[in-house]
């Protein structure tokens, strides 16, 4: 028979029904894959394999691990050699080869099949070592310690570049472009600068906007931003072509980041740092992404997969973390609630029926209307909107200038070069006839002869201004030049176009 709380003391009761209630209140989260456990002291860094079926480990325990990730298990003996804490620990490119480096000095390369070093160690730098990648090409592996950056063939271990100082502190991370051509540093003197992979000249920096030592930093995929990370808890994003930081920082639960990594689609970031949960972040949006990853202890590094099946974490409690990369795709109960989406509002009902919403036949050649003919483009713009049209002048000013025009004596011109038509044209080089028709809306009618001005009459007359005046017709007769001006069809004069036409208000003079 279950007794329940009978028994118990009011306080004891109390005390389980608040636990109670903080359990039910606690954020969800998920558990790992596996944990891999084999290391005995931090684990430092954390590298995949290509096949996304082995990873390699280094840790304060001075040893470096290859473990299977279906098994959890390691695949050989611990890589042994380092007399001081492997910092950090990097694949080539092939899968054939380790590099590690140590606060010992020195810079070790293993051959993953037989478990032995590749050469003698590495020993360049005149201090401790940070950090270590492999180039794209896998020909090159690159070091950082005693504040410069130095480059080793992977063959042979002879330095081949370097040393390059850029910094003026102490680096603590680096990494290639994804072409190779480029090396992103960070250091303590709160900076981001990229250098030239050969010779090592400063292409881009120094970037600044961290307010403390920058300890990470890597590039996203396509290669054209830089995601790094401070110890004043930001995670900022730069663009790699103008140095400009790219919107706001991301604030970490952590004080200090240790570790970040991208997943391979560039979507996602990882970040560890001393807090038990690896944060991750949508890169879009700049939002905390899935469900909480939590650790036993400190999280101080992360990586994801080649493959981005899997994301793995190393932790203060001496083991590998292995996640599904799946969890970060899922809502996040610290992401903002999504927006509601906006539902069309119901039209209002009505009895009319619905216009048909078919697509018109389409318009045949045949239908379609041809521009106007110049025979009829002087009825057209009779035909225009009274709107179109300045103000008329009063009708009196109208019959006083047609009277003034039709009394004067026939003007007798003669072939001419020149035309001057009084507020309306510039002397034309061409020959041509003008004809100044005034209509009733006052619209001008500018029409050019092929054959120049001419006459029939019994001589000629000087040239002068008033030889080349157009004719003034009134309303009755406005589609009639002046009386001795009216052309004979056989003379040829045959309109070539109309030049234009415009609105002008007559000035009385």
């Amino acid at each position: 028979m279950y007794i329940g709380n009978v028994g118990l003391s009011a306080a004891t009761r109390s005390r389980r029904m608040l636990s109670s209630a903080g359990r039910s209140r606690r954020p969800e989260h998920v558990r790992p894959l596996r944990t891999l456990a084999g290391h005995t002291d931090t684990v430092r860094c954390i590298a995949f394999f290509p096949d996304n079926r082995r990873i390699a480990s280094s840790s304060w325990d001075n040893t470096v691990r290859v473990w299977d990730v279906e098994t959890g298990l390691q695949t050989r003996e611990p890589f042994t050699g380092h007399t001081d804490v492997v910092r950090s620990v990097a694949v080539s490119p092939n899968g054939e080869k380790i590099a590690s480096v140590s606060e010992d000095r020195t810079l070790r390369v293993w051959s993953v099949s037989s478990g032995e070093l590749a050469y003698e160690p590495v020993d360049g730098h005149a201090s401790g070592l940070w950090c270590v990648a492999f180039s794209p090409d896998g020909r090159r592996i690159a070091t950082t310690g005693d504040n410069t950056i130095r480059l080793w063939d992977t063959d042979t271990g002879d330095l081949v570049a370097g040393p390059f100082r850029s910094h003026n502190g102490n680096l603590y991370a680096l990494t290639f472009s994804p072409d190779g051509l480029e090396i992103a540093s960070v250091a303590n003197d709160k900076t981001v600068r990229i250098c030239d992979s050969d010779i090592g000249q400063m292409l881009l920096g120094p970037m600044e906007g961290h307010d403390n030592d920058v300890r990470c930093v890597a590039y996203t995929p396509d290669g054209r931003h830089l995601v790094t990370a401070a110890d004043d808890g930001t995670i900022r994003v730069w663009d790699v072509i103008t140095g400009e930081q790219v919107g706001e920082p991301m604030k970490s639960y952590a004080n200090i980041i240790t570790s970040i990594a991208i997943s391979p689609d560039g979507a996602f970031l990882a970040t560890a740092g001393p807090h038990i949960v690896m944060q991750v972040w949508n890169l879009d949006t700049r939002q905390i992404a899935g469900l909480p990853l939590r650790h036993a202890n400190d999280v101080s590094c992360a990586a994801f997969s080649l493959d981005g099946r899997y994301l793995v974490g190393g932790c203060c409690d001496f083991r590998i973390w292995l996640w599904d990369a799946d969890v970060i795709r899922q809502p996040s109960p610290d992401a903002p609630p999504p927006l509601p989406k906006a539902e069309p509002s119901p039209l209002p009902a009505t009895d009319a029926k619905p216009e048909d919403s078919s697509d018109p036949p389409p318009i045949s050649p045949a239908l379609i209307p041809l521009p106007p003919s110049p025979n009829s483009l002087l009825s057209s713009i009779l035909e225009l909107p009274r709107s179109h049209h300045p103000p008329s002048p009063p009708i009196e000013s109208v019959k006083q200038a047609h009277e003034v025009q039709t009394e004067s004596p026939p003007a007798v011109t003669k072939r001419t070069d020149s035309i001057i038509a009084k507020g309306l044209w510039k002397r034309q080089k061409k020959p041509g006839k003008l004809i100044r028709v005034l209509l009733p809306e006052e619209i001008v009618l500018i029409v050019i002869s092929a054959q120049g001005l001419s006459t029939k009459s019994g001589g000629d007359a000087p040239d002068s201004d008033a030889d080349h005046k157009g004719s003034v017709a009134g309303p009755a007769d406005m589609q009639e030049t002046r009386r001795g001006h009216d052309p004979d069809p056989d003379d040829g004069y045959e309109v070539l176009f109309l030049c234009c036409y415009f609105a002008r208000t007559m000035r009385h003079d």
